[in-house]
């Protein structure tokens, strides 16, 4: 063993403890890092959630066609998902010309996601597989993972202090040579983690332009919101649900990075009109006969979700 001040050894002691913990540290950062970014492109990269979000404003616009202030919404938000989750419909009548009516009641969003199944194969599973990214990732917390990148910064920084006092140190556990070492890889992760928190912050900025939401909305509140959707989704009635895409493939994010490299940042657009849905949507079977251009009016809104959104899939 080598003698020498306590505090010089103590130091030395510190100095490899971090160099040993920083592979597994990091390694836990990028993790999740990654789920972060794979849920934020999972989103705006997705096929299905356009389809679903044109069927909610087509349902919310005609349900709210009679109403000058809450129809003609241009954009549906996280709120009303939310709503639409918690809109039970009425009862469906079990078979025509009968008054009996099912026992279970289904929310707007379950009948909804149905039928747009229906219109476009592999639709539930698709949205299904989106969310379930969300739903890995929903407990990311921006500020604490920004601080355990600087806490490790600050470690890395030390030893290049040590090397910059000590270039001649003979100790074998701090030679020049292996601080040198481990400096080149740790810096290239270090910025490497840096680099993906500021991707995080601009996939966060594009997520909150996609469902309209304000500059207070975070990443955080987004996915939770978006998890609990994942929750209320109908099992697709057939076929696998396919794994969620890794974000370095997602061609948005491509195309994306592109743009930020060949124009300056754009201010993000005005928020989009919450669409306002009622606490019971009636379905086109339980309307009166007495009132048919209601009646022909949801069958038509039905109809127009169906055939506006076949192509997106």
């Amino acid at each position: 063993l080598e003698r020498g001040p306590l505090q010089e050894l103590q130091l030395r002691v510190q100095l490899n403890l971090d160099m040993a913990r920083f592979n597994p540290k990091a390694n836990d950062l990028q993790s999740g890092l990654d789920l972060a970014l794979t849920a934020a492109w999972s989103i705006i990269d997705s096929k299905a959630m356009p389809v679903l979000l044109e069927g909610i404003l087509l349902l919310g616009n005609s349900v709210n066609a009679a109403s000058k202030n809450l129809g003609g919404a241009v954009g549906v938000t996280l709120e009303s998902l939310t709503k639409l989750a918690h809109t039970r419909c009425l009862p469906a009548k079990q078979a025509a010309g009968t008054k009996r009516k099912s026992s279970r009641v289904e929310s707007a969003l379950e009948v909804l996601t149905l039928h747009l199944d229906q219109a476009n194969q592999g639709f539930i599973g698709n949205l299904v597989s989106d969310l379930d990214a969300c739903q890995s990732a929903k407990d990311f917390d921006h500020k604490l993972m920004a601080s355990l990148v600087q806490e490790l910064s600050e470690q890395v920084g030390q030893v290049q202090k040590h090397l910059r006092l000590h270039p001649e140190s003979h100790a074998p556990c701090i030679q020049a040579q292996r601080l040198q070492s481990f400096l080149t890889e740790a810096n290239g992760r270090i910025q490497h983690l840096q680099t993906c928190l500021e991707e995080i912050d601009e996939a966060t900025v594009s997520l909150r332009q996609w469902f309209a939401e304000p500059p207070s909305s975070s990443l955080h509140d987004m996915l939770r919101v978006l998890a609990a959707l994942r929750k209320l989704i109908p099992a697709p009635k057939q076929g696998d649900i396919p794994p969620p895409q890794d974000y370095r493939l997602s061609t948005t994010r491509k195309r994306r990075l592109e743009e930020k490299k060949a124009h300056p940042a754009r201010e993000a657009p005005d928020a989009a009109v919450t669409l306002q849905i009622p606490e019971v949507v009636k379905t086109a079977e339980d309307l009166p006969e007495e009132a048919p251009e209601v009646k022909e009016s949801a069958d038509l809104a039905a109809k127009e979700a169906r055939a506006a959104t076949a192509p997106a899939c």
